[in-house]
């Protein structure tokens, strides 16, 4: 029998538990060599959490929609073939943005890799290129707001020569909440009177001061 670190010897027999894992935490078992260890302004050194590699799925892209975020920001949203990943059955992944899917050139009709990131999110990580037949169509971000029809507004670059740039509206239409309700929540204080928080208005009458 080959022997093996009891690390991936516990990556064997993690899937048979009852409960979903994704790492594991590495410990000095002798507490003087934990006493010498000692620890960091945040953690003891003498234990250190194992991350182990995130489970990827293959499936088939059938299509791209794209969200529109409260602050306006349009996210692409992967139209997948249903595959069970970790636990669960995934439909829809996140593609991040545009440039993500131009870096990766993702196209409709690919198959393609997926993994939930943080063991959570589903997100498509790469293209199976062995895989194309050659009627893969490229993906077009729309110029206009899928919701409003307003036109869409590139922002500047990030630090660090980083191409990670996002679409947004250019301004925001969400409603306010309304001169009423404003008057509820926030009521000017009083002459007088030391501004004591006394609750909204009540419908029955003016409010009293209280004892």
């Amino acid at each position: 029998m080959t022997w093996s670190p009891p690390i991936e010897q516990l990556d064997t027999v993690r899937h048979k538990f009852p409960y979903e894992t994704d790492g594991a935490v590495i410990k000095l078992n002798s507490f003087a060599q934990r006493e010498t260890a000692g620890f960091t302004s945040k953690a003891p050194r003498w234990s250190i959490a194992y991350k182990y590699a995130a489970e990827q799925a293959e499936t088939l892209l059938k299509g791209i929609t794209v969200q529109v975020g409260r602050t306006g920001a349009l996210t692409p949203v992967a139209e997948l073939d249903p595959v069970f990943l970790a636990g669960s059955t995934i439909s829809r992944a996140t593609l991040h943005n545009e440039d993500y899917i131009r870096q990766k050139d993702i196209r409709l009709g690919d198959t393609v890799k997926i993994e939930k990131a943080g063991e959570v999110i589903p997100a498509v990580v790469d293209v199976v290129l062995a895989r194309r037949t050659g009627k893969e169509v490229s993906f077009r971000f729309p110029t206009t707001c899928p919701e409003c029809s307003s036109k869409v507004a590139r922002a500047p670059g990030n630090r660090r020569g980083r191409r990670r740039r996002r679409l947004a509206l250019p301004e925001s239409r969400l409603p306010g909440p309304g001169a009423r309700a404003s008057r509820t929540l926030v009521r000017p204080r009083r002459h007088g009177h030391r501004g004591r928080w006394r609750g909204p208005r009540s419908p029955t009458g003016p409010d009293r001061p209280r004892a």
